[in-house]
């Protein structure tokens, strides 16, 4: 995406692998720009990579959060990993727009607090959320819109997969993998469970477990189940299967019966997208038009669904 419009500049505070990668995709850019950035004083050997490759020499490395936050070059602020959410409300106090790449490590209270910050301040609050561009759920959303499955009875997602040995979770399954998942779920059903979910969670040797199945009964008799290992010898992935009372939808193609019962399967196209989604997204937000733009609203709704299922077993 291109406007003749002077770029947004983009301050980053902190460093972590999506991060660095959001700098290079930033480098190639014309309405979006690392104008500032900084990295923790234990983490300097991670600058060379956190900058490499990024063109624009206006971009300023600062001692602290705050200088990023009060530089007059940054107009909006992308905190990494761990980020203060402290920092996150003074930046929207300045009334910068803020990006927060990881919400999973933030309280759900503390997730309420900026929704808050935010909505009275009327700004942009936004999550780092990629995966809402994922072509199967695009899919799954363009069917359930077509009006073809009728009313959604039910949601099913299932992933069987075997982890790197290197491979960890640092705040579980559940938060890591199933954060992505149940995000798509409210976006699916357009509402929150009617009750709090079942959760039953895989044991491992230690003391987290290796992955959980979680259902959810919704108004209307809707329900959905969301299965995830990660030390299964299966690798399979079921995408999103939805079932409604006349249609479903399963791998990109729509099911519907007609009237003397024969089983109609159709393929859906598939999405026509950019290689920055997201960033297309943010940047029209930016400029006040309409995007479907991931929220600190919607983080939280996911945040209160992982506290009801008690995440993880200790």
């Amino acid at each position: 995406m291109t406007h003749a419009e002077e770029p947004f500049g983009v301050g980053v505070i902190g460093c972590s692998a999506t991060s660095r990668f959001v700098c290079e995709r930033l480098s190639l850019r014309s309405d979006l720009r690392l104008a500032a950035a900084w990295i923790e004083r234990d983490e300097e050997d991670e600058l060379p990579s956190a900058l490499a490759g990024i063109s624009s020499l206006a971009c300023r490395r600062h001692t602290t959060p705050f200088e990023v936050i009060d530089d007059p070059h940054v107009r909006v602020l992308y905190f990494a990993d761990g980020s203060n959410a402290d920092w996150m409300q003074l930046a929207l106090g300045t009334a910068k727009p803020i990006v927060v790449e990881s919400p999973q490590s933030l309280s759900p209270g503390e997730l309420e607090r900026l929704e808050r910050d935010a909505a009275g301040l009327k700004q942009v609050a936004a999550v780092y959320a990629p995966r809402r561009w994922e072509t199967d759920f695009l899919q799954a959303r363009s069917a359930l819109d077509s009006g073809h499955l009728g009313r959604l009875l039910r949601v099913r997602y299932l992933v069987h997969d075997y982890r790197l040995p290197n491979e960890t979770y640092p705040r579980g399954v559940a938060t890591d993998l199933g954060s992505h998942v149940l995000d798509q779920l409210l976006l699916l059903t357009g509402a929150s469970p009617c009750r709090p979910p079942e959760i039953r969670h895989f044991p491992s040797k230690s003391d987290r477990s290796d992955g959980f199945v979680c259902c959810c009964d919704f108004a209307d008799d809707l329900s959905a189940n969301i299965e995830i290992q990660t030390r299964s010898l299966l690798s399979y992935r079921s995408g999103w299967m939805l079932e409604g009372t006349t249609g479903a939808y399963r791998n990109g193609r729509l099911y519907t019966q007609t009237a003397d019962g024969e089983i109609i399967d159709e393929p859906l196209p598939a999405p026509s997208l950019s290689s920055d989604p997201f960033f297309d997204a943010l940047s029209l937000a930016l400029r006040g038009t309409t995007s479907e733009l991931p929220t600190i609203q919607d983080a939280a709704r996911v945040a209160a669904l992982l506290a009801n299922l008690d995440v993880e077993t200790k």
